[in-house]
Formats: C-alpha cells, structure tokens, sequence
C-alpha cells in the first residue's frame, strides 16, 4: 500500500457516488448468490455432492475464457493498485467474481465470501478511481483511495455491518489516513440497502434479537428505564395494613385478595414496615388469640422500598432478593407514603414494552431466512 490519506474535503462529493455505487452493485450480488443456490442448484434432482461439482465444472468453463475467475483475486487487486489494469477489465472482474463466489458456494462446496467481498469492492472502486481521474483530472481523489475505500462501501453494506468493516479494511492494508472518507462511503451503502438484502441471511436484525447478546443487552435495557415509565402508582387498589389491625383483620383481608406483600403504615401514612403471606399464616399457629395480635407484633422492616425514580435494575435486585413477587414503591427512601406496589409481572411488562419501543425505533425486524442448502 502506498502511503495516501484524506485531505480535501471537496473530494467527498465523488466517495458519496461511489457508496452509492457500492449500494447498487450491492444490492444485485446477494440476489445471484443466493438465486443461483434456490433456483439453480437446489432444484437440481441429482444428489446432494454432485452439485458443488457441477458448480465447478461451469468455473472452470468460465476460467477457459476469463482466467481471473479463479482464486481469491487479491493479486489482481494489488495490480490495480499499481494501475496495470483498464476500466473495463476492473468492471469485468468484479462481475465475474460475483458469479464465481455464487457457483462455488451457492452449488453446496466450501469457502467464505468475506474475501470475494472485498476484492469485488477493491475492483469496483479501482474503476470508478480510474473513471473519475479521466473526468475530473484535479478534483478526483488517487484511484488507490477508492480502492481502499470501495473494499469498505462494499462490504458494509451487503454484510450490515458499517463500522466492523472499516476497521477490518484499515487493519488489513494498514491505510488509517482513509478513515473520513471510508465511513461515508461505507455509511451511505449500508443506508441505501434494506435489510432484507444481506449477503449473511440467518444475520439478526439488531443486538435486542442476538442471544449472544441477551444477557448485557437485557442489562443495559434495565439501567435505563426508570419504574414510573411504565408504571402508574395505584395505591387505592392495593391493601395497606395499619399498624393497629388485628390478625382477625388481616386473615379477613388476605381472604379476599391475591396480593402476597402488604405495607405497614403508622396513624400518619407512612410506611414503617411490611407483612407477607406467610408471616400471617405462622402467625395463625400460634395460641394466641386473634384479637389480642396486631400488625406491628408481625411486621418486619421493608425491603427498598423502591421510588418512582429508581431503574428497573433496582426493582430485579430487590425482587431477586425475596421469596414474594412485589416489591412496595414510596415517594420517600424510608418513611414515605406508599404509592403501590411493583411486581415480577410489572417489570417483565416494562421490559417488553421497552423492547418493542426499540425494535420499532429500528425498523422492521429482518424475516428470518431460508434453511441452509
């Protein structure tokens, strides 16, 4: 690689035609790919390892006639860099190469197509280099820019993914001073192609969809959300305890309700402590007469209790933490007034609910594609 860097910002104009014409060559290369695998070899009624065989034969036909077709292609691109090779054979090249990554791996043999990938990328940019330094002689940017440059556009937008590509391209042929130009060419070809054009087609639609992913994303989602967002204090229709009521009282009332965690309030309102089920439950084996047992003989101290304002990874610890589903919410770290309490069910809600929010902030999830050949 020469040394070449970005400095004319006038230049941009022409990297942004050439994203564009990544974007359009990259919106053909995943359709004969995958049409030669569906339409061609699959149909094919003769057994499964003869196709990659046949897919070799008409290779190796095609090589009789363009011999380029062969190999991985990366000393033709070297080549280009050192300007042997005309307009036309670079176009050529790069069709050809479509066509040959598609008979060799659509027919069932063995490869990858990162490396086609970028090779169809470098020859495309290498002729639209060429062809703009005919055009625009003291404008164009080197032709070996666009090489370089084309291998990201080209890439980033048929695999979706823009930045990983930029960063393998710099890494591979060590040309950082591209880095501006690189990102809008690889941005505007990963924009213009819809998601359900991709070179990669079992890919998921975003990080929310990858179960690689699931644990740090739920995480992240969690530290985000604030309770009160999707949740609306409703303290009328929870039953608070005071601390005077007797354990006939509270049988009466756990009776007639699938609550499991009531708040303990003073003659004021606020909160001094909570009861669960089983707290009233033990207390009925004892021989103590009901009337003579009150609330405050069985509270014990709350846990949180949680504010409207607390992320809901505050509510998981706190529900994580205990044997009943609730956790109670107060408008005040201790001794506040009791605003309701929040739930297992209310925090799996909220985290659907945000989940939903995002995928529709992103689009259209990405169909799932066609079982593997």
């Amino acid at each position: 690689m020469p040394d070449i860097a970005f400095s004319h910002p006038s230049q941009l104009l022409l990297y942004a035609i050439l994203g564009v014409v990544c974007a359009l060559v990259g919106a053909i290369y995943p359709k004969i790919f995958y049409g030669f695998r569906d339409r061609i070899f699959k149909p094919l009624p003769i057994p499964a390892w003869l196709k990659p065989a046949l897919g070799g034969l008409i290779l190796g036909t095609i090589a009789m006639v363009f011999p380029q077709a062969l190999g991985m292609g990366y000393g033709y691109i070297q080549e280009a860099i050192n300007g042997t090779h005309t307009i036309g054979f670079l176009l050529a090249f790069a069709g050809i190469k479509i066509i040959a990554t598609s008979l060799t791996i659509s027919s069932g043999g063995s490869g990858g197509v990162f490396g086609p990938s970028l090779v169809i990328g470098g020859a495309l940019g290498a002729a639209f280099g060429q062809a703009a330094v005919d055009l625009m002689p003291g404008i164009a940017p080197s032709p070996v820019a666009c090489i370089m440059v084309g291998m990201c556009g080209f890439f980033a937008g048929v695999a979706k993914v823009p930045f990983a590509s930029v960063i393998m391209v710099m890494e591979l042929t060590g040309s950082y001073g591209l880095l501006v130009p690189s990102l809008l060419v690889a941005t505007i070809a990963y924009l213009m192609l819809p998601l359900t054009v991709r070179l990669y087609e079992n890919q998921v639609g975003s990080r929310s969809d990858s179960p690689a992913h699931l644990g740090s994303f739920a995480v992240d989602i969690l530290n985000h959300i604030r309770v009160k967002d999707y949740w609306t204090p409703e303290p009328d229709e929870v039953h608070i305890v005071r601390e005077s009521d007797t354990l006939a009282e509270l049988v009466d009332m756990a009776s007639d309700t699938e609550q499991d965690l009531f708040p303990v309030t003073d003659r004021d309102g606020r909160l001094t402590g909570e009861l669960t089920l089983d707290d009233i439950r033990r207390a009925l084996l004892t021989d103590v007469p009901k009337e003579l047992v009150v609330a405050r003989d069985l509270q014990r101290p709350p846990i949180g209790p949680l504010q409207p304002d607390d992320d809901l990874a505050a509510a998981a610890r706190m529900l994580a933490n205990r044997r009943t589903g609730s956790v109670i919410v107060c408008d005040e770290p201790e001794g506040g007034r009791v605003l309701g309490v929040f739930g297992r069910r209310d925090l799996m809600v909220a985290y659907s609910r945000e989940m939903d929010r995002l995928k529709t902030e992103d689009g259209a999830e990405i169909p799932s594609g066609d079982e593997p050949f």
